[in-house]
């Protein structure tokens, strides 16, 4: 029997930096925990504060100031939701 995926609970900043891509070395990280997320090495856990958050920061007109309409359709593509 195949050992269950580690669990990592993945915060605001680590899906930011990934989505941003700056700075470069966070955005390396953050794509490396994505990446064995992908491959069914962990399984990345994010809690709907979270997601709340980055659309916070993404949307605020004094952080990142993209349009809602963009910031939705990148968090849909980004995100894959299991019930």
């Amino acid at each position: 029997m195949r050992e269950e995926a580690r669990r990592a609970h993945v915060d605001a900043n680590v899906i930011l930096r990934r989505l941003l891509g700056e700075p470069e070395d966070h955005a390396l990280s953050s794509k490396a925990i994505f990446d064995r997320a992908s491959r069914a090495e962990l399984t990345a856990v994010i809690h709907p504060v979270v997601c709340a958050e980055v659309i916070y920061v993404l949307t605020s007109p004094r952080l990142a100031a993209y349009p809602r309409r963009q910031v939705t359709d990148v968090l849909r593509g980004f995100l894959h939701w299991r019930v």
